[in-house]
Formats: C-alpha cells, sequence, structure tokens
C-alpha cells in the first residue's frame, strides 16, 4: 500500500513543474525513491527470512532423516 502513496509523487513531479527552475522537482523525485527504496527493503528482508526458515526445516530435515 505504500507503493500506492508513492505514485502520486512521482506522477506530479513528472507532469508540474513547481518552481521556475525545473530541477527543483528532484526534492520530489527524492522523496519518491525513499518510498520506493523503503518498500524495496522491506521485500528484501521478508524474502532473506523465509529464505532462512526454508534452510532451517531443511537442516532439520537431514539431521532428523539420518
Amino acid at each position: 500500500f505504500l507503493a500506492c502513496g508513492a505514485l502520486p509523487v512521482l506522477l506530479a513531479a513528472e507532469l508540474f513543474i513547481f518552481q521556475p527552475n525545473a530541477y527543483d522537482n528532484n526534492k520530489l523525485l527524492y522523496i519518491w525513491y525513499m518510498l520506493c527504496a523503503v518498500i524495496a527493503a522491506g521485500t528484501a528482508a521478508h524474502t532473506a527470512a523465509q529464505y532462512a526458515k526454508a534452510q532451517r526445516r531443511r537442516n532439520l530435515y537431514f539431521i532428523l532423516s539420518g
């Protein structure tokens, strides 16, 4: 759901010029980048946790099986 909040920021920064200098919109792009970085970090942490959980199960299976 966080990505839904980041998309309007990106669209606003790309479609409208809020300041006389076009590069002033970069501040909005930085906010969008930070929101997306949080999403990517959360996804990576979740994936790593799932991988570690599967690895523990696999190790326990090999220990118990023989």
